[in-house]
């Protein structure tokens, strides 16, 4: 049962509540609180982080639905001429671009995260 907050917040994937030592907290998730009064709200389901403002509105959100594949720019190419998946080279053309580059954020089951003054950590069993 929620107790003390100033608001509340439907949409978000759950954050888990455990009774004892023997229960798991596998299905749920952290959140955390900026400086200036941001929430930042792991939203597992979708494979996102959203933010809230001070009054529980949604101001943006970021990360997407992936797996470990997906590593932005940085992931898999197809070898346009054995049509298989590698590294990307140094000498690949610009416009070669990965299956796996989006979305840059890739996250699988977020299960907590911190946020710092410039950073937010995001804790992500999968990926």
């Amino acid at each position: 049962m929620l107790q003390g907050a100033l608001w509340y917040r439907d949409g978000f994937s759950p954050v888990g509540k455990t009774q004892g030592k023997d229960q798991c907290h596998c299905t749920g998730s952290d959140f955390d609180v900026d400086d200036f009064g941001r929430v930042f709200v792991p939203d597992t389901g979708r494979g996102r982080v959203g933010v809230l403002d001070a009054n529980g509105n949604e101001i943006l959100s970021f990360g997407g639905y992936s797996n470990q594949d997906f590593c932005g720019p940085e992931s898999y190419v197809i070898d346009p001429e054995t049509k298989l998946l590698r590294p990307r080279k140094a000498d690949d053309p610009e416009d070669l671009i990965s299956p796996f580059a989006e979305p840059e954020l890739a996250f699988g089951w977020i299960v907590g995260l911190a946020v710092a003054d410039r950073f937010a950590y995001v804790d992500d069993v999968i990926n």
